[in-house]
């Protein structure tokens, strides 16, 4: 065995109500196994039926045991801590004894490369432990920063809001203070960032740069806490609700972006790397979006030169001007990172992007860099690669998205009825929420986009909740 893999989320993420997380990320990766040496790779997850069905599913897929250590799973306390794998491994001596004991049953190796959704102090911390039973595990992505790191970094990479800047530090008008993206001529919106105690004097700092409208984004959370604010008791009504959430302690280290409210949008996008290299098909995908015009559900990948994609006309110009401003952004985002730090981009990450018509030519502008981790896109791309490999489908086009069901037994049953009898479609699931129902799937299609919608309203008609 060479690889583990333990997807789980950040525990800065704690208390963002979404609960799924604790099964979301461990259940993707099983994709980032499949796509390796899987007799050579251990995937950790959660012990809980609704993980067990994916886990018989893909065994099913590849006719061989995947290698897999289930740890307890507190379902009477679905959001405690000791939950994630990388708490419970250091609260508990006899699991994370248990643990490495299945890593000397499967393979004589010491020397193990551990690769998760994102590397955090924490997982740190029980990979020392680890140590102490005779492995030496070393991380394969680069040390993610954490919350308190923020305002004595000031780095663009930090977080979602390294290319704005704590708004004490900046200042619009002068040269020497400018936040990162000013600095470095990056499309991004008026934006800055403080504690959740000066949110206050953040919306007049905005309010004095000329935005009067903008969203209140959570730095260190997932979940859908992002709120739109247009005036100073919108803001004090979000604070307060954000401590009830938070308590007193965690709310005076917890930081937010306000970042302006953009006129003209087209459609969201994004993009995944790696190591400082585009990983999506055509450069860029097309980001679905909840009803509440928030909650990410999904993306579209494989655009090529263009079509009617999820009802947006994109005409192979529009297409070719999207690609090379994304490639633009990216490349000038990559050289003023090494020109600021001295270092190159390296990991996982992803950007994403609105698109805008300005003056009647569109226009590319970040909302946001998540660096250093794994992003939903990923698992996509990479159940893409399952599907060549493992149902024979070399899909062109694809499609990820979040559908609520009734019974992930019987689903799964028909997916795989469906990749049995259809040749034109291949259907991977990547993950499940039992909370709320969610099942995230992967509906990949040769070249035919309108394939995948189809097969998504089957699945959606079939055991589905609309």
């Amino acid at each position: 065995m060479e690889k583990l893999l333990i997807h789980g989320p950040n525990p800065n993420y704690f208390g963002d109500g979404d609960r799924g997380d604790a099964f979301n990320l461990p259940e993707r990766a099983l994709q980032v196994m499949l796509i390796g040496d899987f007799l050579k790779n251990l995937v950790v997850v959660p012990d809980h039926p609704s993980v067990n069905h994916l886990i018989n599913f893909y065994q099913r897929l590849i006719t061989n045991p995947l290698n897999v250590y289930r740890y307890p799973y507190d379902k009477d306390q679905p959001e405690a801590p000791q939950n994630r794998f990388a708490d419970i491994a250091l609260a508990l001596p006899e699991v994370l004894k248990d643990f490495t004991d299945c890593l000397g049953h499967l393979s004589s190796q010491r020397e193990l490369r551990l690769n998760t959704y994102q590397r955090t102090k924490y997982t740190d911390d029980w990979s020392r432990k680890a140590r102490e039973y005779g492995f030496n595990i070393s991380p394969v992505q680069p040390r993610a920063f954490d919350a308190e790191d923020f305002l004595q970094l000031q780095d663009p990479e930090v977080g979602r809001s390294g290319w704005s800047g704590y708004f004490r530090n900046i200042d619009f008008k002068d040269p020497n203070k400018i936040p990162f993206y000013l600095k470095h001529n990056l499309p991004y919106p008026t934006a800055t960032w403080g504690f959740l105690e000066e949110l206050e004097e953040v919306f007049k700092f905005m309010q004095a740069a000329g935005v009067n409208e903008m969203f209140l984004k959570p730095i260190d959370f997932s979940g859908g806490t992002i709120r739109r604010v247009k005036n100073i008791e919108e803001v004090r009504q979000y604070i307060q609700e954000m401590k009830q959430i938070l308590g007193e302690e965690r709310a005076k280290k917890f930081s937010v972006e306000a970042q302006e409210l953009l006129e003209g949008i087209l459609f969201l996008g994004s993009f995944q790397y790696y190591n400082g290299n585009i990983m999506t098909p055509g450069d860029f995908t097309i980001q679905l979006m909840g009803e509440d015009g928030q909650s990410w559900i999904g993306n579209i990948f494989g655009i090529k030169l263009g079509g009617n994609i999820d009802g947006i006309m994109i005409t192979p110009e529009i297409y070719l001007d999207i690609k090379n401003q994304a490639n633009q952004i990216f490349d000038n985002y990559k050289k003023a990172l090494k020109r600021e730090t001295g270092r190159d981009l390296i990991g996982p990450g992803g950007i994403d992007f609105a698109v805008v018509v300005d003056q009647g030519k569109v226009k590319v502008v970040v909302l946001e860099q998540n660096s250093r981790r794994f992003t939903g896109g990923h698992y996509a791309i990479f159940a893409n690669e399952v599907s060549k490999r493992y149902l024979n489908k070399e899909n062109q086009v694809y499609m990820s998205y979040k559908i609520k069901i009734r019974d992930l037994e019987e689903m799964l049953s028909f997916i795989e009825q469906i990749n049995r009898k259809n040749p034109e479609v291949s259907i991977l699931p990547l993950n499940f929420d039992p909370y709320n129902n969610n099942l995230s799937l992967y509906i990949g299609s040769k070249d035919d986009l309108s394939q995948c919608q189809i097969t998504l309203e089957v699945l959606q008609k079939f055991n589905g909740v609309n």
